[in-house]
């Protein structure tokens, strides 16, 4: 028996159009993969808000995990990920606007090892808080001339 019938759109298909079952008799799914598929867009569509809770949620928990996932993905596919990057740059560019003149208010502790790595080789975790703290010193004494006239 080279074909089997789908449940779902009642059409006989090759086997090859079913995706592989261990249990039962035929050893193949009883709907066929495009059914599968569309099944699992409807799923998707109509319960996307608790997907995506149970994802934040997962990410959250796992979080040593996930962005060691991530980084393989990066070193794996650096032009997909600097696409990905660029595309959300060119969607939150208001965004990151209003987060950069926060951190210049406030010089926050990213902002400065930004600085920092702006003007060095150094990697982030290889900014030391006490770098930091001198980085920032700096800024504020640069600011203070700055507004004095010097």
């Amino acid at each position: 028996m080279n074909t089997k019938r789908c449940t779902q759109c009642h059409e006989a298909k090759p086997l090859d159009q079913f995706h592989r079952r261990l249990a039962g008799s035929e050893a193949r799914q009883a709907e066929c993969q495009s059914c599968g598929r569309d099944r699992a867009a409807r799923y998707n569509a109509t319960h996307r808000p608790s997907i995506n809770a149970n994802q934040r949620q997962w990410r959250a928990s796992h979080r040593e995990l996930f962005q060691a996932a991530q980084a393989r993905y990066r070193a794996r596919h650096p032009e997909l990920a600097k696409a990905r990057t660029d595309r959300w740059r060119s969607r939150n560019r208001v965004r990151l606007a209003l987060a950069e003149l926060v951190n210049r208010v406030v010089l926050t502790v990213g902002y400065v090892r930004a600085q920092i790595r702006q003007h060095t080789s150094l990697r982030a975790n290889e900014v030391t808080p006490a770098m930091i703290r001198a980085r920032r010193l700096q800024i504020m004494v640069s600011r203070d001339l700055a507004a004095w006239g010097f």
